[in-house]
């Protein structure tokens, strides 16, 4: 019987829960587009999968990949108590977190897992420990300190013996053509590097370099590279030193008085002006 069932939401989704369990119980749950871990703090678990049954005890964790499993857990006295953490990473939300950056442990997986068991290790144990804190301050959980929590939570699973589980779901969610695009843009964003010539780099046509771009950077490149550019000068401006056209060839752009008129067109002011008015306003 489940006597309390806390959770913490993101994207309109449960990220984070935490149940506590008289008794035993056994559950069917289904991870359909998700990884998804499991800490149990108090009581043990036999979790069994389409091709292995494992059994996980007190202070032992599991990755699971997205699928459906059972779950049974056990208590040998039929009052006691059970806590379990289960945490859930989705694709769109891993996606959302990095965002900026591509992990430097991507590679392709080399064989398929299921689920992968954690024995107990001071580092996850300690983690759970923080999280109860939230749990009971949840006041103070915001989207960006999930983002941070589930962030640690790969970290740490990769310091573990089970760092393959972890790459083999990353490698499913960043493809190889996805890993290179992201490299590309991150690599030209700042320089003279035209839309042909990265399409030429990726090896696609101008049409499936745009179509690709879109699809991973939610717009257009146009105004994905205008507005990193943008959003870089007006910090360029306002914190250095440097003069107009320095700015305008660390951003990319060969001629000076063209950046000028695409800034004043972002901005609606001149880079002079701009760093004037917030120079004055510091």
């Amino acid at each position: 019987m489940i006597l309390s069932h806390q959770y913490f939401r993101l994207q309109d989704k449960t990220v984070i829960e935490r149940l506590q369990i008289k008794g035993s119980l056994k559950q069917s749950p289904v991870f359909q587009n998700e990884a998804c871990f499991l800490y149990f703090k108090e009581g043990s678990s036999t979790i069994i999968t389409a091709t292995e049954q494992m059994h996980i005890a007190t202070k032992e964790s599991v990755v699971l990949k997205c699928g459906t499993y059972f779950a049974e857990i056990i208590n040998k006295a039929s009052l006691a108590i059970s806590e379990v953490y289960v945490i859930h990473l989705f694709p769109e939300i891993l996606k959302e977190i990095y965002k900026n950056e591509i992990p430097d442990f991507i590679k392709v997986a080399e064989k398929p897992y299921f689920a992968k068991k954690i024995p107990q290790k001071n580092l996850i144990n300690q983690f759970i420990q923080s999280i109860e804190i939230y749990f009971e301050n949840q006041q103070v959980v915001s989207a960006e300190l999930l983002h941070l929590k589930l962030k640690e939570l790969i970290l740490l699973l990769l310091e573990t013996d089970k760092k393959e589980t972890i790459i083999g779901l990353f490698a499913h969610l960043f493809s190889p053509r996805k890993v290179a695009l992201t490299a590309l843009v991150q690599a030209h964003l700042f320089t003279n590097c035209n839309l042909q010539e990265m399409a030429v780099l990726a090896g696609m046509s101008m049409s499936t370099f745009k179509r690709e771009f879109k699809l991973h950077f939610q717009m257009p490149p146009v105004q994905y590279i205008r507005e990193k550019r943008m959003k870089k000068a007006a910090d360029l401006l306002v914190a250095s030193h440097f003069t107009i056209a320095e700015i305008s060839y660390q951003l990319g752009y060969e001629d000076s008085s063209y950046f000028t008129r695409v800034f004043h067109q972002y901005y609606q002011m001149s880079p002079s002006s701009y760093r004037n008015g917030h120079q004055i306003a510091n």
